[in-house]
């Protein structure tokens, strides 16, 4: 499962670089975190205090992929481009 956060000041006021990220969050930021991630970024870590706020789970396991034709690919560039091979 992963979730939707977005960062609060607290990065900035502490000058504390995301593990994640690499760098230092701007306030509004949002980006995608696991459950365990999640946790310890809402105050489960050593300061005591919440780096994000949730915005929303993502349920990964809904997502959904769509097999290309390529044939069809090719008869739309055909037609767009009004040329054939």
């Amino acid at each position: 499962m992963k979730y939707l956060v977005e960062a609060l000041d607290t990065y900035e006021k502490h000058n504390i670089t995301d593990n994640d990220l690499k760098r230092v969050p701007k306030v509004g930021e949002r980006f995608e975190v696991n459950k365990e991630r999640l946790d310890i970024l809402l105050g489960q870590n050593s300061y005591n205090v919440p780096f994000v706020k949730l915005i929303e789970q993502i349920d990964t396991k809904e997502i959904k992929t769509e097999t290309i034709n390529p044939k069809k690919v090719e008869k739309a560039i055909i037609k767009k481009n009004g040329k054939s091979k």
